[in-house]
């Protein structure tokens, strides 16, 4: 993926739940909504939407992110730079 931002929104119930690439900020989460971030090598910004109980962890320097935290891996990332919660800013 390029440089700019991604946005990303767990959809699915259960085991069935997987990340969905939202186009719209609008549409990703209310303004203040704690969320993801996740910087990429390539200068990239994913900024990940998993719920109140989202759930990150890494492990082996590979990091899962979950809805919560028994929960199925939606997603992991064998390189990223940085990976904090922030509050949402509607951008």
């Amino acid at each position: 993926m390029a440089l700019g931002t991604y946005y990303y929104v767990v959809e699915g119930t259960g085991d069935s739940q997987y990340l969905a690439q939202v186009k719209n900020p609008a549409a990703f989460a209310e303004t203040g909504t704690k969320v993801l971030r996740v910087i990429v090598p390539t200068g990239g910004t994913h900024l990940i939407n998993s719920g109140a109980d989202g759930f990150e962890d890494v492990q082996y320097g590979v990091l899962s992110i979950r809805s919560r935290a028994e929960g199925p891996v939606l997603r992991s990332y064998h390189e990223w730079t940085l990976s904090e919660r922030v509050p949402f800013d509607g951008k």
